[in-house]
């Protein structure tokens, strides 16, 4: 499996997205989904693709193929139109799609919950967690968390007041 990530790692295009994410994730648990996962290898591959920026966008078609059209964004045309920016980034799918992905993945519980700002609250017998869900791109797993973990200091200091118990 190491040979296969080092190759991997050391190819012009596909290497990329790889150091792009180099200590931003924790990498044995990023990829277990690859040897212990269901997902076949051709499921895989258009993840792959978009990863690795192989699927023709704006930013593939100017840079690489060095054609005469705009590298920017179609939609929003204020940033380069990569997957990445596609994927989380464009101010005109924020809107729509990445809220409707946020939302299912925090509808993933055993009970509804009213909308709060953080997503969820949980009070446990010896600690307190505040969760809220981000679906950020890969290469900005840590600077969301950051933001995260910044924007909710001062609920943490009056949750940690309110219920004498740890916060998370």
């Amino acid at each position: 499996m190491q040979i296969r990530a080092d190759s991997w790692h050391n190819k012009a295009m596909h290497g990329q997205f790889l150091e792009k994410v180099k200590g931003k994730i924790d990498e044995e648990k990023t990829w277990l989904w690859l040897t212990n996962g269901t997902l076949k290898k051709r499921d895989r591959s258009p993840d792959f693709a978009a990863q690795e920026q192989a699927i023709r966008t704006n930013a593939v078609n100017a840079r690489i193929e060095k054609s005469a059209e705009s590298p920017r964004c179609r939609l929003c045309k204020e940033a380069d139109e990569t997957i990445d920016h596609i994927w989380s980034c464009c101010k005109k799918i924020a809107q729509t799609d990445y809220k409707q992905r946020h939302n299912v993945v925090a509808q993933m519980t055993d009970r509804v919950w009213e909308h709060n700002t953080p997503d969820i609250v949980i009070v446990g017998k010896k600690k307190v967690w505040i969760i809220d869900v981000a679906i950020p791109g890969d290469s900005r797993v840590t600077e969301k968390q950051l933001e995260k973990i910044t924007r909710y200091q001062d609920l943490k200091t009056e949750l940690q007041r309110l219920w004498h118990k740890p916060v998370q």
